[in-house]
């Protein structure tokens, strides 16, 4: 019977990526505050000011459900990758269809526009965050990793 050897773990804490759960949660109340402006801009441009917080609220209860779920999923680790996958692209493209939708409710236009217009207010969103924040920090990897 042969022993098998176990590399050893490096322990220097120098070598990984640190994240701040307080920066975390400040980069969240950020990126919420974005979205609200952003969504609240679009809306004034178009007249609808009046659906303003029926609109924000939508899509707090629908985000609520989708990182629900997608917890959920992340903790089934027991699933294939390739079945975890379809499921997050499908959680994603329902996303996608539903905050379409409550921008096409809000502002009285069609599913695709609407689409169009959560796509424009997300890239915008993602571009500000981007020049308030950088670039986000990577995995937490060591330099080296031991191949034996």
């Amino acid at each position: 019977m042969q022993r098998q050897v176990v590399p050893e773990v490096n322990q220097d804490p120098s070598i990984y990526v640190q994240v701040d759960l307080l920066s975390q949660f400040g980069m969240i109340v950020v990126s919420t505050a974005i979205f609200s402006i952003l969504v609240y801009a679009v809306m004034r441009a178009f007249n609808y000011r009046s659906r303003v917080y029926l609109t924000l609220f939508a899509f707090f209860g629908t985000s609520v459900v989708f990182n629900a779920i997608l917890l959920i999923l992340g903790s089934l680790t027991a699933f294939a990758v390739l079945i975890w996958l379809m499921l997050f692209v499908g959680i994603g493209i329902w996303t996608l269809v539903v905050s379409g939708q409550i921008f096409a409710n809000a502002m009285e236009i069609t599913l695709f526009r609407g689409i169009l217009v959560y796509i424009g207010i997300t890239i915008a969103g993602t571009v500000l965050q981007l020049l308030i924040f950088g670039m986000p920090p990577g995995f937490a990897m060591p330099d080296t990793v031991p191949t034996t």
